[in-house]
């Protein structure tokens, strides 16, 4: 725009010569270069590149306003679909085994997932293992710890008839906390079939020292 503003201040440049430089002008509107021009200037010679510029205007609006009714659409898609899942139930049979261990679930802490695959819990932290990071393996180890620590708590308290409920209250609420930390970090997502086990479809099942280390135990 101070290319443009200075060739309309320079009186030898003639209106013609100003053509090229007005349709290099894309971001700009009429309304964005009419200041520019004296207060008496014929604008004839303009009038064809100012209306393709105010055509091209009016069409990235108009594409600006479809993108944004797509995604009010996606928006409101993905809130119904959210509303249905809170209501989504998944049904355990009495035959359903883990799919790790292939034992039954009845008698152990286990995940059921929308895709109906199943695990011990313990089963699903083998699982998931390979698909944490170094800091939430880290972090995982010391909730399992505070875990145990405070299920030997309770299960001692529960045996002490004097010991005092709002302690053990408190120490209830904590336990259900780490728990729940425990499973948002390994249940989230499903890992046989969940998008982390998808995006890795190509990473090889072994190292190459794996491989080799395998290869040699083979060798006679």
């Amino acid at each position: 725009m101070e290319l443009f503003a200075s060739l309309i201040g320079n009186e030898q440049v003639r209106p013609q010569r100003m053509l090229p430089t007005l349709c290099l002008c894309q971001e700009s509107v009429g309304t964005d270069i009419l200041p520019f021009f004296p207060d008496f200037t014929e604008i004839k010679d303009f009038k064809d590149p100012l209306c393709e510029c105010l055509k091209e205007h009016s069409i990235k609006i108009q594409e600006l306003q479809h993108a944004m009714k797509d995604a009010t659409l996606m928006a409101q898609e993905i809130r119904e679909k959210t509303e249905r899942l809170r209501d989504r139930v998944t049904v355990v049979k009495a035959g359903d085994v883990c799919a790790k261990c292939e034992r039954s679930l009845i008698g152990r802490p286990f995940h059921a997932h929308h895709c109906r695959h199943f695990f011990h819990r313990e089963c699903l932290e083998e699982e998931m293992m390979p698909f944490l990071s170094e800091e939430l393996k880290a972090r995982l180890t010391d909730l399992e710890a505070t875990e145990k620590r405070l299920f030997a708590q309770l299960q001692a308290a529960d045996r002490v008839p004097s010991a005092s409920d709002k302690f053990t209250d408190e120490r209830k609420a904590r336990f259900m906390k780490v728990t729940c930390e425990i499973n948002e970090i390994i249940g989230t997502q499903c890992p046989l079939c969940g998008l982390t086990a998808i995006e890795l479809i190509d990473k090889p099942f072994f190292t190459e020292e794996q491989f080799e280390a395998d290869h040699e135990s083979w060798e006679i």
